[in-house]
C-alpha cells in the first residue's frame, strides 16, 4: 500500500496496490468513508487500462472525481510525461485529461484542482520544461479542454481557483537540452494570471534578471504567493497583489533543498519548490466559536462508526472519542 491521499472534505482516501509479483503494476484503490466500502478503481474491468500502473491518486477539489496518472513506473519512462485520467468517485468511465500530446509531466505542481472540481494542468511531451509545455483547464467530468495559455508561451506550475487560473511562464526556448541557453530562458519565466476561460491572461510580475515560479492563491484571490530566485541563485518567497500594487517580499533565505537539490537546472529546469515552504491559507470559510459544553457520564461506545460521525458529526465543542482501530466511537 502506498501514496495515501485525503479528500479536502475527508471523505475519500485514495491510495495503491502494488502487488509483490508486479511491483511496477500499481492500481488505485478509493475507500469512502461515508459508506464504509473501498474498491478498485483502475484496473478493472470497467477500464482495462491498468496494465502499465496508476499512481499519485488525488481526489478533485469538489470530492467528485479522482485524478491519477497512468503509465509504468519508470523513472526514465516518467520523466517524459505519463497520461492523467479522471475517473468519478462514484463508479464510471476513465476520462483523458491531458489533451492533445496526451500526457503531463511526473510533478505535483504540474496539475491543480479548484474546490468547484474544474483541473488545470500543464500539459506537453518531453522532459524540458523550457519548451512545448502549456496549461489547460479540463473538465474532469467530460475531459473537455480549454487552452490557458498563449501557443508562443511555455508554461508550468497551474493554480486554478475561483478567481481563476495563475501560472509561470516564458517564451517557448525550443529544445536545447541545457547549458547557458536554457538558464536564460528560464530567467525569463514570469507570474501570470487568467481568467477560467482562458482569455486576456495578464503578467502579473515584471522584474528583469529573476526567475519566478510556483504561485498560489489567497483564499480569497486577492494576492498570489510565488517563488523567486535570483541571478545568483538565492531563493525568496514573495506576495504580490492580484489588484493594484507590486510583488513585496515576505521570506529570504530559502533552502537548502533536502537530498542535495540546488542551482538552477533541477530536473530539466523544474525544481521541487514544495520541500522549501508551505502556506496555510485559512480555514475555507469563518467558523462559528466553539461553546464549552458540559460533560456527561462516559457512554459505552455505540458501535457506530467513522462513516456515522460523518452522517451525524457531533457539535462543536463536544469531544468524542475513537478506539485505536477506529471499530466503534464513544461521546463524552
Amino acid at each position: 500500500v502506498a501514496e495515501p491521499s485525503i479528500s479536502d472534505d475527508g471523505r475519500w482516501i485514495a491510495w495503491t496496490l502494488r502487488p509483490d509479483d508486479a511491483p511496477t503494476h500499481s492500481q488505485v484503490w478509493l475507500s469512502d468513508l461515508l459508506t464504509d466500502t473501498t474498491r478498485l478503481v483502475s484496473g478493472t474491468a470497467e477500464w482495462e487500462g491498468g496494465n502499465a500502473g496508476s499512481h499519485q491518486p488525488q481526489v478533485s477539489g469538489d470530492g467528485q472525481h479522482v485524478l491519477f496518472w497512468e503509465g509504468y513506473l519508470s523513472a526514465s519512462l516518467l520523466a517524459d510525461g505519463a497520461a492523467f485520467y479522471a475517473l468519478p468517485a462514484g463508479g464510471g468511465e476513465p476520462v483523458l485529461l491531458s489533451g492533445g500530446e496526451g500526457v503531463v509531466l511526473y510533478y505535483d505542481d504540474f496539475w491543480s484542482s479548484s474546490p468547484t472540481g474544474s483541473v488545470a494542468l500543464a500539459a506537453g511531451a518531453g522532459r524540458e520544461t523550457w519548451t512545448s509545455k502549456g496549461v489547460v483547464l479540463s473538465d474532469p467530468g467530460t475531459g473537455e479542454a480549454t487552452a490557458v495559455t498563449p501557443g508562443d508561451l511555455a508554461a508550468v506550475s497551474p493554480a486554478v481557483s475561483s478567481h481563476g487560473v495563475a501560472y509561470a511562464a516564458a517564451p517557448d526556448a525550443g529544445s536545447m537540452g541545457g547549458g547557458d541557453a536554457a538558464r536564460a530562458a528560464l530567467f525569463e519565466r514570469r507570474i501570470w494570471l487568467a481568467p477560467a476561460d482562458g482569455s486576456a491572461p495578464r503578467r502579473l510580475t515584471g522584474d528583469e534578471g529573476v526567475r519566478d515560479e510556483r504561485p498560489l492563491w489567497s483564499a480569497d484571490g486577492s494576492q498570489v504567493l510565488f517563488v523567486r530566485m535570483d541571478e545568483g541563485e538565492r531563493v525568496s518567497l514573495w506576495l504580490a497583489p492580484t489588484g493594484e500594487g507590486s510583488p513585496q517580499p515576505v521570506a529570504e533565505g530559502l533552502g537548502p533543498w533536502p537530498g542535495g537539490q540546488s542551482g538552477w537546472f533541477g530536473s530539466y529546469g523544474h525544481l521541487d519548490w514544495d520541500a522549501l515552504y508551505d502556506w496555510w491559507r485559512g480555514p475555507a470559510a469563518p467558523t462559528a466559536e466553539p461553546q464549552p459544553t458540559a460533560a456527561p457520564a462516559p457512554a459505552q461506545s455505540t458501535g457506530s462508526d467513522v462513516a456515522g460521525l460523518l452522517q451525524n458529526p457531533p457539535a462543536p465543542g463536544e469531544v468524542v472519542e475513537l478506539d485505536a482501530y477506529f471499530s466503534g466511537a464513544a461521546r463524552a
